[in-house]
């Protein structure tokens, strides 16, 4: 687990399920206050969207909230706070900061696109 913390602060921290971050935020004990893209893995009792304000606060452009039923891709905006990325014509979200996009198939299941490939989750 790596957590993402708030810089020059020990104690205010988040961990989320996973991180991908550029080399110059990567400390000894985590990420120091940026990231390109936070994803959680919701699951009961999760404080996945209790962690939001404090992303936001970092700077994370992107977060990928991966639920029980859907995939959501939230995109940070100037002074709101994260706002839902809606589907394109064809159906699929995609990132800005990555090079992936996703389709909700309904029943929990997504694909996920890649320069590389495509899979069904």
């Amino acid at each position: 687990e790596t957590g993402l913390f708030r810089p020059g602060r020990d104690d205010d921290y988040r961990v989320p399920d996973v991180l991908v971050w550029s080399p110059q935020h990567l400390s000894e004990r985590g990420v120091e206050g940026r990231t390109e893209l936070a994803v959680e893995l919701r699951s009961p009792r999760d404080e996945a969207w209790e962690k939001l304000p404090f992303f936001a606060e970092m700077g994370i452009p992107e977060v990928l909230i991966l639920d029980e039923d859907r995939a959501v891709l939230l995109r940070l905006t100037s002074g709101q706070g994260y706002r839902d990325v809606p589907a394109d014509a064809a159906g699929d979200v995609r990132s800005e900061v990555l090079p992936f996009s996703f389709r909700n198939l309904g029943g929990g299941r997504i694909v996920v696109t890649t320069p590389y490939e495509s899979a069904e989750l």
